[in-house]
C-alpha cells in the first residue's frame, strides 16, 4: 500500500487531526483517508496553508452562475512535488448561503446537481524518479459537504473558503476540514 503523509504543522501527533467537522477560521488543511492503495494525511498548519502560492481555491463561473469551487494544495515530499485537487460542483453556489449542507451524490457528465446536492472529485499528480508518473482521479459517490465559509459574491473581499466534507468512493473514504484563501475567479 502506497503511504502518502505530508505533515507541515507542529501537531502533537501527525495525522491526529479532528475528523469530526469544520476546525474554524484560521487558515488550515485537515485531509486523512484511503483511497484505492493509497493512505492520505494531508496536515498543513496556518502559515502553510495561507501560502497562496501553495494552498488555494478557485471559484469558477459561467456568465452569472457560480457552479465550481476547485481546492489545490500543493505539497512536497521527499523531494517530490505533488499536487492534489478537490472539485466541488453544484448548480449554483450563489445560491447557497453558509452554513449549509449540501449531500455529496454521483457525478453525471454535462448535468448539474439538483439544488442542495454537490458532486466531489479528487485528482493527485505527481512524477516519481523511480516510479514515473502518478495520476489518480476520481468522483465520490456518497457524503456530504458541510459548507461553512465562502462568498458566492465576486465582488466582496471575503475570499476565504472554509468547510467539512466527508465522502465515500468506490475506491474509499476521505474526510477533511480545510479553511483556504481564494484566488482570482475564473470567468468563462
Amino acid at each position: 500500500m502506497r503511504k502518502l503523509l505530508v505533515c507541515l504543522a507542529l501537531l502533537p501527533a501527525c495525522g491526529g487531526g479532528d475528523d469530526d467537522g469544520w476546525q474554524g477560521e484560521t487558515p488550515h488543511v485537515d485531509i486523512h483517508g484511503t483511497l484505492g492503495d493509497t493512505d492520505i494525511a494531508l496536515d498543513l498548519d496556518e502559515d502553510a496553508a495561507a501560502n497562496l502560492e501553495r494552498v488555494f481555491c478557485k471559484r469558477e463561473y459561467v456568465a452569472e452562475v457560480f457552479p465550481e469551487i476547485e481546492a489545490t494544495v500543493r505539497v512536497v515530499e521527499d523531494g517530490i512535488e505533488k499536487e492534489f485537487e478537490i472539485g466541488f460542483t453544484a448548480a449554483d453556489f450563489g445560491a447557497i448561503d453558509a452554513p449549509a449542507t449540501l449531500e455529496v451524490v454521483p457525478a453525471v457528465e454535462d448535468v448539474a446537481p439538483a439544488a442542495g446536492q454537490v458532486y466531489l472529485e479528487m485528482e493527485w499528480t505527481w512524477e516519481d524518479p523511480a516510479a514515473g508518473f502518478v495520476n489518480w482521479e476520481g468522483a465520490a459517490t456518497s457524503g456530504t459537504v458541510s459548507l461553512e465559509r465562502f462568498a458566492p459574491d465576486r465582488a466582496t473581499a471575503d475570499s476565504a473558503l472554509g468547510l467539512y466534507f466527508d465522502a465515500t468512493w468506490a475506491e474509499g473514504s476521505v474526510a477533511g476540514s480545510l479553511t483556504i484563501h481564494c484566488g482570482p475567479d475564473e470567468i468563462e
